[in-house]
């Protein structure tokens, strides 16, 4: 493979069950295969022997897709350890539970070659396994990590930000400002927001409408013991932030 421009990596924990969608959503991309890598982080999984079955499957039937294994536990680490082992000029993050659509790497190579962001970034459309009660509606997207920027690409404005289901960077931005593993999640807790620095205006953030990606958004989440915890999520990650912030300032 020559040097790729765009590295996808998928970071997941006791995911074998449900990844199996991710990966053939980025296998099957419409972009030239040498423009792309794609890695899997497995973060301390007790399903690693499945989750190395189903990569040797897929590599059997010839597609290339690296596994690298991250011990300490957190969201943060994986992405950060997904970042040193990348060979991308950008390196692209997709949950474990979200299908890419075909096009997207298309989508976002063309973009970097035109605009060179710094951060790249799409939207994130529901796949509900069920149909949501109607008082659930447009409201509740933040708490089922979704987003919509719009129908045409653009730069962000001050104030907007992409979240972790679809967003990418310049990999040298990634490596001088790695994710702080205080943020992100870690086991089954719902703390997320370790990317929130990337929405910062100093940095040149490109949404790309092409690029989106379906997130699954199972029954469960439907719940209102669900919305509880990602509230209380939430809460703390702003907490930590502040925290982050103070430090900073000094």
């Amino acid at each position: 493979m020559k040097h790729p421009v765009l590295s996808m990596c998928v970071c997941c924990r006791n995911a074998a069950s449900r990844v199996e969608d991710t990966l053939w959503s980025l296998i099957l991309q419409t972009a030239d295969f040498n423009t792309y890598e794609i890695l899997v982080i497995d973060n301390a999984s007790d399903d690693i022997d499945q989750l190395k079955s189903l990569i040797m499957n897929m590599g059997n039937e010839g597609h290339k897709i690296r596994l690298v294994e991250e011990p300490n536990i957190g969201l943060s680490y994986a992405r950060n350890r997904g970042v040193k082992e990348s060979n991308g000029d950008y390196v692209f993050f997709i949950d474990d539970d979200a299908i890419a659509n075909a096009r997207l790497a298309e989508h976002y190579i063309k973009s970097i070659e035109e605009h060179k962001p710094d951060v790249i970034g799409g939207n994130i459309f529901p796949l509900f396994a069920v149909q949501p009660p109607r008082e659930l509606d447009y409201s509740c997207w933040g708490k089922w990590s979704l987003k919509h920027f719009g129908d045409s690409d653009r730069w962000l404005d001050d104030g907007e930000y992409f979240i972790g289901t679809n967003i990418g960077a310049l990999r040298k931005l990634l490596i001088t400002h790695p994710f702080n593993s205080e943020l992100g999640r870690k086991g089954e807790s719902l703390v997320g927001g370790e990317e929130w620095y990337l929405g910062d205006s100093r940095f040149r953030r490109r949404f790309v409408a092409g690029a989106y990606v379906l997130h699954k958004v199972p029954g469960e989440r439907m719940s209102t013991n669900y919305f509880a915890k990602r509230s209380l999520g939430a809460m703390h990650q702003q907490g930590q932030k502040i925290r982050l912030l103070q430090l900073l300032i000094g």
